[in-house]
C-alpha cells in the first residue's frame, strides 16, 4: 500500500514539474521558446495515447471472460491497469499477464505502438494463432515469454533484429518452423527456450555465434541432422538439452570446449 502511494505521489510530482515547465515555455515570447522541451512532453503524451488505444483494441477482441479479467483496463491511465508497469514518463515498459486465463490471438495487438516495452510475459494462457511479425518492432524488449499457450506456425524472422533481447521463451506451443537462424546476431542473448514444440529442420550454424548464451533447450521437438562443431564456440553455455529429437551422427569433439557446461542431455535421438 505504501509503495503504491509513493509511486502515485512520484507520478503526480513529475506531472506537476512538466506542467510548470511547459507553462513557462508557453508564456515566453516566441523568439525565446525552447521548443525541444515542449516537443518532448507532447511526444510522451502522444505515445501514451497510442499505447492506450492499441491495448484497448486488443482487449476488445478477446473473449468475454478475458475482458472481465481485464476489467481494470479502462480510462486513460494504463499505469494503473492490471499487468502493466510504466516508466516515470507514464509509458508502458512491462506487460505481464502470465497465468491470467486470457484467450484470444495476438493479431490485434500492434506492438509497434508499444515502443518502450522491455518485458512481455504472456505465459500459461490460451493464446492461439501465429506469433505476429510486429514483435520485431520492439527494439527495447529484453524478455519475451509466450510459453504454455496454443500458438502455431512460424517464429517470425523479425525477432532476429531485436538487439536488446536476452531471453526468448516460447516452449510448450505448436510452433513448427525451423530453429531461428537469424538469432546469431543477438549479442545479449542468454536463454533460448523453444522446447516441447513441433520444430523441424536442422540446428543452424548461426547458433554457434551466441557467445553469451547460458541455456539452450531444444528438447522434445523434431529437429534432424547432426550437432554441428560450431556449438563449441558457445563459450558461456551452461545447459544444453537436445533430448527427444531426431538427431543423428556422432557427438562433435568441440563440445569438450564448453568449459562452463554443467548439464548435457542428448538422449532419445
Amino acid at each position: 500500500m505504501a509503495a503504491s502511494s509513493q509511486k502515485q505521489l512520484s507520478m503526480l510530482f513529475l506531472g506537476y514539474v512538466l506542467l510548470v515547465l511547459i507553462m513557462q515555455e508557453v508564456s515566453r515570447p516566441a523568439s525565446s521558446k525552447s521548443s525541444p522541451l515542449v516537443a518532448f512532453a507532447l511526444s510522451g503524451s502522444q505515445t501514451r495515447d497510442e499505447e492506450v488505444a492499441v491495448l484497448l483494441k486488443w482487449n476488445s477482441k478477446l473473449n468475454s471472460e478475458s475482458r472481465s479479467i481485464l476489467s481494470s483496463w479502462n480510462g486513460s491511465d494504463p499505469c494503473s491497469w492490471r499487468g502493466l508497469s510504466c516508466n516515470p514518463l507514464g509509458s508502458i515498459i512491462s506487460l505481464n499477464l502470465s497465468s491470467s486465463a486470457i484467450r484470444g490471438t495476438l493479431h490485434d495487438l500492434d506492438f509497434s505502438s508499444l515502443p518502450n516495452l522491455v518485458t512481455l510475459k504472456l505465459a500459461n494462457n490460451s493464446l492461439f494463432g501465429n506469433i505476429p511479425s510486429s514483435l520485431g518492432n520492439l527494439s527495447k524488449l529484453a524478455y519475451l515469454d509466450l510459453s504454455q499457450n496454443h500458438l502455431s506456425g512460424h517464429v517470425p524472422t523479425q525477432l532476429g533484429s531485436m538487439w536488446s533481447l536476452e531471453v526468448l521463451e516460447f516452449s510448450s506451443n505448436n510452433i513448427t518452423s525451423p530453429v531461428l537462424g537469424s538469432i546469431g546476431s543477438l549479442s545479449n542473448f542468454t536463454g533460448l527456450y523453444p522446447q516441447n514444440n513441433k520444430i523441424s529442420g536442422f540446428i543452424p550454424p548461426e547458433v554457434g555465434m551466441l557467445k553469451s548464451l547460458n541455456y539452450l533447450f531444444l528438447h522434445k521437438n523434431r529437429i534432424t541432422g547432426r550437432i554441428l562443431s560450431s556449438i563449441g564456440n558457445m563459450s558461456s553455455l551452461m545447459k544444453l538439452w537436445l533430448f527427444d529429437n531426431d538427431l543423428v551422427g556422432s557427438i562433435p569433439m568441440e563440445i569438450g570446449m564448453l568449459e562452463s557446461l554443467s548439464e548435457l542431455d542428448l538422449s532419445e535421438n
